[in-house]
Parts: C-alpha cells; sequence; structure tokens
C-alpha cells in the first residue's frame, strides 16, 4: 500500500480528530473561438437564398479534487444551413432548406501529471497500464474523489453528423390556406466510450485500505472494443389546411407522418439481451422492432366568434407528436453488452492480489450484458387547449383556458420508471446489492 499513500496529500486545512481537509485553488482555464457567417442574395423579387454559418470551438482543462492531474474536455460545432424561397405566384410559395449539424466532444483526456506515480508502470492494476482507480469509502466521494492514474478511465470521444433536407410549400385558394411539406435526415454517431480501462480496486474503509484487505476489483478485459459507428435516417411529410368554413369559424386540420429507421451498428458491433431468460446475448440486427413504421399523427384546432361581433373568440386544438427512438437512447446500453464489451467484477479480500494480479480471477460469469426491448411501443405526445377570450371594454379584456398533455410510452435512457412495491425488495449482503422480483 504504501507507494500509493503519496496519492494523498498531507492535509493543509483545518483537521478535526483524525479527518483534515486538503485545500487548494483550482485553476480551470478554458478556449473557445467562435465565427459566424451569413449571406443573402436575392436572384430576383420572387425567387432568393439565405445562408449561414455557425463554428465553435472549445476547450476546458480542470484539475482533479488532489490537484495530482488536470483532465481536458474538447468540443466543437458547425452548424450550416441555405435556404432557397421561390413565389411562384401571390397564392403559392416554397422554401427549401438544406443543413448540416457536426459536433464533437469528449471528456477524460488526462494531462498535465504532478507527481510520477500517476505515470508509473510498476504500480498498475492492468497489463502494460498505469494503475486504475482506488475508492475508499468514507474517504472519497463520487469518482471526482478517486485519485487515478493519467488515462485510466480511458478517453471518451463522441462525433455527431446530421444532413438535412426541408421542403415547404405555402398555397391558398378560397377560403383554404394549404401548408404542406416533408423533411429527410442522416445520423451519423460514432463514440469510444471504454469504462474501467486500467481497472479499480474498493476498500470498504480507510483502515482496511491501509491494511491492504480489499473488497471488490473491477476492470475491462483487455481487447474489449468501446468503439460503435451508429446509423440511421428519418423521413417525415405533413399536410394542413386552415379552412375559413364561415365567417366567424376556421377550422385547422392536419396529419403528420414521421418515422425512423432502426438503430444499426456500422460494423455489426452491436449484441443485446433479446430476451431476460436467454442463456447469452444475441450478436446482429435487429435491434428492435421498428415501433414508428404507424407513425400517423393528426392535429385539429378550431378559432369561433359566436356571437359574430368579434367581441368573444373561442379557440382550441389537439395533436398528437410522435417521438422517434434515436441514438442517444442506446448510449449507456450498446457498448455495454459482451463479447464486444467485456467487463469483469471480483469479489475478493485477498491481500495478494492487490495491485496487479487479480485480472487473471476476472470470470467470464461477471461478463455485463444490456437487455433491449425488441418489440417496443410507439412513443408519442398529445397537446390539447381550449381557452375563452372576451372584450369587456375598450381597454380590458379576460382570457381563460385549459391546457393539457400527456405522454404515452415514453423512454427512459437509464432505466425503466417500472415501480417494485418495497416489501418485494431485499437486500442481499453478499452481493451488496438490493434485489428486485
Amino acid at each position: 500500500i504504501k507507494p500509493f499513500l503519496a496519492l494523498y496529500p498531507i492535509p493543509n486545512g483545518p483537521v478535526t480528530g483524525n479527518v483534515g481537509k486538503f485545500l487548494f485553488g483550482p485553476k480551470r482555464k478554458g478556449d473557445e473561438n467562435y465565427v459566424i457567417g451569413k449571406i443573402d442574395h436575392y436572384f430576383s423579387s420572387a425567387t432568393t437564398l439565405s445562408g449561414s454559418y455557425t463554428y465553435d470551438d472549445a476547450s476546458v482543462v480542470t484539475p482533479d479534487n488532489y490537484n495530482l492531474k488536470s483532465s481536458l474536455a474538447p468540443s466543437k460545432r458547425q452548424n450550416g444551413v441555405i435556404s432557397l424561397q421561390h413565389i411562384f405566384s401571390a397564392s403559392i410559395i416554397n422554401n427549401t432548406r438544406v443543413g448540416i449539424s457536426r459536433t464533437f466532444a469528449g471528456n477524460a483526456a488526462d494531462i498535465l501529471p504532478t507527481i510520477p506515480q500517476l505515470t508509473d508502470l510498476s504500480l498498475g492494476f492492468m497489463p502494460g497500464q498505469v494503475y486504475g482507480q482506488i475508492q475508499i469509502s468514507g474517504l472519497t466521494t463520487g469518482l471526482q474523489g478517486v485519485p487515478s492514474g493519467l488515462g485510466s478511465s480511458g478517453e471518451s470521444r463522441y462525433g455527431y453528423t446530421a444532413p438535412q433536407l426541408y421542403n415547404d410549400l405555402s398555397w391558398t385558394k378560397g377560403r383554404h390556406s394549404i401548408r404542406t411539406g416533408f423533411n429527410v435526415e442522416r445520423i451519423y454517431h460514432n463514440s469510444k466510450d471504454p469504462q474501467k480501462v486500467s481497472g479499480q480496486w474498493t476498500f470498504d474503509s480507510v483502515e482496511q485500505f491501509l491494511t491492504n484487505v480489499p473488497s471488490l476489483f473491477l476492470a475491462d478485459f483487455p481487447g474489449t472494443d468501446p468503439f460503435r459507428s451508429v446509423r440511421m435516417s428519418m423521413a417525415g411529410g405533413y399536410i394542413q389546411d386552415d379552412f375559413r368554413m364561415r365567417p366567424n369559424l376556421t377550422l385547422n386540420l392536419g396529419v403528420r407522418y414521421e418515422a425512423g429507421t432502426v438503430v444499426t451498428e456500422r460494423w455489426g458491433r452491436i449484441a443485446q439481451l433479446r430476451n431476460l431468460t436467454d442463456p447469452k446475448t444475441t450478436v446482429g440486427d435487429p435491434y428492435y422492432n421498428n415501433p414508428t413504421l404507424r407513425n400517423f399523427a393528426p392535429r385539429f384546432g378550431f378559432a369561433w366568434d359566436p356571437f359574430k361581433n368579434g367581441k368573444t373568440a373561442v379557440r382550441g386544438g389537439f395533436g398528437m407528436f410522435d417521438v422517434v427512438p434515436l441514438p442517444f437512447l442506446f448510449n449507456n446500453r450498446m457498448p455495454r453488452s459482451t463479447p464486444f464489451f467485456q467487463n469483469g467484477i471480483l469479489n475478493t479480500t485477498r491481500s495478494d492480489l492487490f495491485p496487479g494480479n487479480a485480472l487473471s480471477l476476472l470470470s467470464p460469469s461477471t461478463l455485463l450484458t444490456s437487455h433491449i426491448e425488441g418489440n417496443p411501443h410507439r412513443a408519442y405526445r398529445m397537446q390539447w387547449n381550449l381557452n375563452i377570450q372576451r372584450q369587456l371594454s375598450r381597454s380590458l379584456a379576460l382570457t381563460m383556458g385549459y391546457v393539457g398533455s400527456s405522454a404515452v410510452h415514453m423512454v427512459h435512457q437509464i432505466e425503466d420508471f417500472d415501480e417494485v412495491p418495497p416489501a418485494l425488495v431485499r437486500f442481499d449482503t453478499g452481493l451488496d446489492s438490493y434485489i428486485f422480483p
């Protein structure tokens, strides 16, 4: 244990009993370069072109809680759009937009070590790696308070590119004002998201740490693949008619269709536990069955002047809005399934295993799997409102309204919202975990 004591600086702040505070003024450095450009061109009185481009490149360097190293978090965003509008006649206008959005981000890019132990391979928990993370109950709070070697958690990188095409047409004909259009979008989502590349030891108390009595070892197996290249497409279309049915009554009638393809991985690195009782994961497509193929969403609204004197207005509306499953929903699941991701857990109190002799004891039975619901339901929101407005005098009006919304089959990206009654839950001390039916 002695070589690792240097990771914990001597307290330089208040000391109460056997608890002392280490204080320092962390210097957080941030740089950002921002560029924006815009252009407008008039081909004629009927045809206009406009475009814009934004570029935002930033990085933040933050020291850890022990001032042992700093971590770099870069981010870069680029957005470009070109819009072409053409007036065919006094009653027909068309607008076409083409754009692309690109985002790059990362974190845990460790730099600037302040002590040699952070790069000392002889202290490593894994072959050819610097030492990982040391979690001590009662001493550290969260991962920010865990001393760790340089790059021990693995640098995370994320790239997102989405080209898009939109077209909208407006047509006024008699008592009808019709709007229709479509959109197409392609999503490229690339990620590198390792978990414990250098391993992590856990001790249940300071005393057990000083006497080298660990409780748990956790590590990614060598050769684990943290890269994923997710792909999907979306397409939608709509039509809406604002119909002036009577001089005092206008109806808004519309429907939208929006669907997305099933999320895929470019190199086939998809595995999931399709059924909870399966003995192993299933590799390959489909990741799930597509719930969006019948995503027809109606919209209805009205505006009514019941007394035809312009002093009272009754308005209402209802709409359905589909929520298409996007790649971000799988960020915590897709990279975390065997055989592409292999992470092991070992419960042990053997002193001879610390720091670097536990990897060979990680059992394949500890590999992680992620369950993906194979037949998800269509997810959508409903919104509605009704309001009445009355002019009471030349300078005073009163409005009363009701607004409601409801969501059905929303997806939560971490775990399900289904709750288990507390009476059915027990705590297993051997597994150090709550057990649910």
